[in-house]
């Protein structure tokens, strides 16, 4: 649902942001463009796909299930 690509973002977000990082550092660890990722974290772009939510997770030092929304209705 749009919600939950609305609350990956966010969640996104405030992990980088909890990590003490920029979206520069957070580009530089992953591989995904600057621009993509601020497309993610304020949900108006092209969807986030599995594999860049792991790089991303993996920069972040955190769990994938951490950046995730749980339930149907986040």
């Amino acid at each position: 649902s749009e919600h939950f690509h609305v609350y990956l973002g966010q969640r996104v977000a405030a992990a980088r942001e909890a990590a003490g990082i920029t979206r520069i550092e957070l580009s530089r660890r992953t591989g995904i463009p600057i621009n993509r990722l601020g497309h993610l974290e304020n949900n108006d772009g092209p969807r986030c796909t599995v594999h860049a939510l792991v790089l991303i997770a993996d920069a972040l030092d955190c769990n994938l299930y951490d950046l995730v929304p749980e339930g149907e209705d986040a």
